[in-house]
Order: structure tokens, then sequence, then C-alpha cells
């Protein structure tokens, strides 16, 4: 972990999504040490009150706020939030994801759909809205975080490979 005195991110603003648990939630209390503003999203908001509670805690600067990576109004009106809140954005980081272990001879297809949506598409929504603002920021990243699931096939998860 950097002490706190590691300052790389101050003065930059990052929006992460998936940050209620997991490596979500690692990766902005990490943003948060290191000085960066963080805009915590994910659809579960007792997980995105943990997460900021820790950043703020730490002593980092956060906001929460729900957000479906599945539906681009959800994506638009929350990338508008963290803008209007912290004055642009600098760092998007792609961490939302889900899968689940079945069977795909019992996989219906609500099942895929639900799995491509937020895997698939939820980069390409929160991408898609937050080029604009990142494009004004010298220096701005995307990161997109992706699985070992990519390249080699794992049983029961034909879903979460694909995506």
């Amino acid at each position: 972990m950097a002490p706190m005195d590691e300052q790389r991110f101050r003065d930059r603003v990052v929006y992460i999504t998936g940050a209620g648990s997991g490596i979500g939630r690692a990766t902005a209390q990490r943003f948060g040490r290191e000085g960066a503003a963080v805009f915590a999203v994910d659809i579960n908001g007792a997980g995105l009150d943990e997460t900021v509670a820790a950043i703020r805690e730490a002593g980092g600067t956060a906001e929460a706020g729900i957000c479906d990576v599945a539906v681009m109004d959800s994506v638009r009106a929350s990338i508008a939030a963290a803008v209007a809140r912290f004055g642009g954005l600098d760092i998007l980081v792609n961490a939302a994801g889900v899968g689940r272990a079945i069977r795909f001879e019992k996989m219906d297809e609500s099942e895929w759909q639900r799995v491509m949506s937020i895997n698939l598409f939820g980069p390409f929504h929160t991408c898609r809205v937050a080029i604009e603002h990142l494009l004004k920021r010298p220096g701005a990243n995307i990161v997109n975080v992706a699985s070992i699931a990519a390249l080699r096939g794992q049983a029961y998860n034909s879903h979460y490979c694909a995506s």
C-alpha cells in the first residue's frame, strides 16, 4: 500500500464503476489514499456507502452515486453528477462486472443478456459518455478491468468468458 503522503493522484478526479465491492472497492480506496477525488458508482447502495465511508475515514475525498452501467441514461446522469460535483473527469475505471456459474444448456436468454449488458455494454456506455470530459483533461486515462476468462474458457461460464 502507498503511504498517505504519496499523493500521485492529487487534483485528479476518478470515476469508478463497481465500487460497491471487490476490485472496484479496492481500486476506489487506493485512489482515495493517493489523493484522488473519487466518484464511486454501483447499483449496490449499501456497498457504496461502505466504500465512501472507508475512503473518508482514511482522509480521502469521495462521493457515491447509484448507477446501472447497463443503462445508458443511468450512466449519463451519473457522469453528469460526477462532473458537476468535482468539475471534470481525469480517470475512468470500469470495474463493474458480474458472472454466475451455470451450465450452458440450462441458461436462458435473460441470464446471457444480463451478463452482456453489464460486462460488455457497461464499459461501452461509460467510455462513450465519459470521453467528452476526459478529452478536456491532459493525461486523462481509461482503465478497463478484464478477466483471464477472456483468454481461456471456464466450465459453466460461457457467458462470462464471452463478455
